[in-house]
């Protein structure tokens, strides 16, 4: 059995080996759309240990939909939290919940069960929108209820795209017109990322290939959850990113998974049938 310390000392040398290959940053930001119910660190918990894994559930979860552990099957070891509630002493007060630590708890992935197929999650492999006007449309839609998108990019004509801030609040973004409908997609992810970072703490403190780093990380993840493979586009930023300091790279991943989650929550008009 795995303690927690083991965990952390052998996700410490897993992170290493991701701050100096871009390609384990990428194939992990793809392994992190599969799992995307676990919190940030126990997806990298998961990817140690298991980085093949798609679907991945406790074991009375899987007792629950009508499937079974096979004999033998090594978990695989996360932390989960341990809550306690305290009662307090005046009535009228709420009853708090407080954190007290973690323990090692094991989950398991699906190529570990057998049983019941019928009622498997689904696990998204994409939507079914080509990449054309129509998505490019949604996307403005959808984002523009959180700031104005715009296709006026000045006498920036060799942009691509830019998000106008001031006083760091963030204004509007431009996407240009004259580029094909597949690059203002992704543009627009790119920028959409940066407004949502703008708004968490922090960001006027990053650097700027800091927040290349964050933006194209989750737009990478974001347009390849819809479907759309922008590696080659992506790749330079990923590989522009080194980092030696362990907390700053903490700070960036959360800051990744944070951006993502929003992108996807802000299209959960047009986003059905994704788990």
């Amino acid at each position: 059995m795995k303690d927690i310390d083991s965990l952390y000392q052998n996700l410490k040398s897993d992170i290493e080996k991701m701050e100096n290959e871009s390609l384990q940053w990428r194939l992990f930001l793809n392994f992190r759309k599969k799992v995307h119910n676990y919190s940030f660190l126990n997806t990298l918990f998961i990817y140690w240990q298991r980085p093949n894994a798609t679907l991945v559930m406790g074991f009375n979860q899987w007792n629950r939909i009508g499937r079974h552990v096979k004999k033998n099957e090594k978990g695989i070891a996360i932390l989960a939290p341990m809550l306690y509630k305290v009662r307090p002493s005046d009535p009228s007060e709420e009853v708090r919940t407080i954190l007290k630590g973690f323990k090692t708890v094991y989950v398991f992935d699906i190529s570990q069960t057998d049983g019941d197929e019928s009622k498997i999650p689904v696990v998204s492999k994409g939507l079914d929108i080509e990449i054309d006007e129509l998505l490019y449309t949604k996307l403005k839609d959808a984002f523009g209820k959180y700031v104005e998108i715009t296709e006026n990019v000045g006498n920036n004509l060799g942009t691509k795209g830019y998000m106008l801030s001031s006083n760091g609040r963030a204004l509007s973004i431009a996407v240009n017109p004259n580029y094909s409908v597949s690059q203002k997609i992704k543009t627009l992810s790119h920028e959409m990322s940066h407004f949502f970072d703008s708004e968490n703490p922090g960001f006027a403190h990053l650097s700027n290939q800091d927040k290349e780093f964050v933006a194209e990380s989750s737009a990478y993840m974001f347009l390849d959850f819809l479907g759309i493979d922008v590696s080659d586009y992506s790749l330079p930023y990923i590989k522009s990113w080194i980092k030696d300091d362990m907390a700053v790279f903490a700070k960036l991943a959360g800051r990744v998974e944070n951006v993502y989650s929003k992108l996807i929550e802000s299209c959960d008009n047009f986003i059905e049938g994704v788990s």
